[in-house]
């Protein structure tokens, strides 16, 4: 048998046990096979990504009772000073106002 790249890696198959979890099989080799075994393993969470339709690219809109024109509930804010306006108006809300104005 011919010399083996120290730093050859093979990869090791991924199979699940009956509850779910990984498991890799490998089997033993002499002393002198120094190839290494390279076991890559699924994450452990997995983190959801919600696109709400509507969100994402445009502004939400709300329908005003008063004069029944849409009147933008909330905007984002461009620059700094936008930023800091939208904050001190939101901060000068209750939590329902909030709520009824987003909803």
């Amino acid at each position: 048998m011919g010399a083996v790249n120290p730093s050859a890696t093979r990869r090791v198959a991924l199979c699940f046990d009956e509850r779910g979890n990984p498991q890799f099989h490998s089997t033993l080799s002499p002393e002198d096979f120094c190839q290494r075994a390279l076991c890559v393993a699924p994450p452990r969470h997995v983190i959801p990504i919600v696109f709400v339709p509507g969100i994402m690219g445009s502004n939400l809109r709300s329908l005003d009772k008063k004069d029944e024109q849409n009147v933008p509930a909330w905007r984002p804010p461009n620059g700094l000073w936008e930023k800091i306006r939208e904050v001190c108006k939101r901060a000068t809300q209750s939590p329902t106002e909030r709520q009824l104005q987003l909803h």
